[in-house]
C-alpha cells in the first residue's frame, strides 16, 4: 500500500541525487522512508577522475561473491538498493581506467530497532585512475578502496577511514599519483 509518505520518499529517492552533493569522499548516512521490511542500505555512486564525472562504467554488484546484477552507468547517479543481513562487492569498470572495488556490509545489531520502511542511504565519490603507458603493478590496486559497514557509535553506515586511507597511499606510494580530494 503506497502512502502519501512513501510517494514523498519515493519523489526524495528520485530527486536526491540531482540536488545533493558530496563534499567528502564518502558522505554521511541519512535514512529514508520506503516500502520493504527486507531493503536497507541505498547506495549511490559518482564515478570521478580529478574530481570530474566520468560515464560509461559498468558497475556490478556481487552478493557473497555471486554477480547480483549489472548496471551501466549513465548521465544520473546510481542508486543501488542492498538487502540487509548480506555482504556485498561493487566493481567498477571503466574502459582507460582501472578497475575499482568496495566492500559492503549490511549486517547491522539485532538491537538496533529500524523501522521495517526504513532505509539508510549513503552517497560515495569513487576516484578512478587512468591506465598509464607503463602498466601499473601495485599490490595494493586488488583491494577494495573502501570497506563500507554500520557503525554502532555513529549509528549509520560509515567507511573504514583507517584503512581507506592507507590503500589511498600506498598506491600513491608505489604508482606515484595522487588522488584528489586529499
Amino acid at each position: 500500500m503506497c502512502t502519501a509518505n512513501s510517494w514523498g520518499a519515493r519523489l526524495i529517492l528520485i530527486l536526491l541525487p540531482l540536488i545533493a552533493l558530496a563534499s567528502a569522499a564518502f558522505s554521511q548516512t541519512t535514512i529514508l522512508d520506503i516500502d520493504s521490511n527486507e531493503n536497507c542500505l541505498a547506495i549511490k555512486i559518482s564515478l570521478l577522475n580529478k574530481e570530474r564525472k566520468i560515464l560509461g562504467a559498468k558497475i556490478k554488484l556481487y552478493e557473497n561473491n555471486t554477480l547480483d546484477s549489472e548496471i551501466e552507468n549513465s548521465v544520473l547517479v546510481e542508486k543501488i538498493i542492498l538487502k540487509r543481513e548480506r555482504h556485498y562487492t561493487v566493481e567498477v569498470n571503466k574502459e582507460g581506467f582501472y578497475p575499482r572495488l568496495i566492500s559492503i556490509s549490511t549486517v547491522i545489531p539485532k538491537a538496533l530497532k529500524v523501522k521495517d520502511d526504513f532505509l539508510f542511504e549513503y552517497a560515495i565519490d569513487l576516484e578512478l585512475i587512468p591506465v598509464s603507458k607503463e602498466k601499473i603493478d601495485s599490490y595494493y590496486m586488488d583491494f577494495p578502496i573502501a570497506l563500507i559497514s554500520y557503525d554502532e557509535k555513529k549509528k549509520r553506515f560509515f567507511y573504514r577511514e583507517k584503512y581507506t586511507n592507507h590503500i589511498k597511499d600506498s598506491i600513491e606510494k608505489e604508482v606515484g599519483i595522487e588522488f584528489s580530494g586529499k
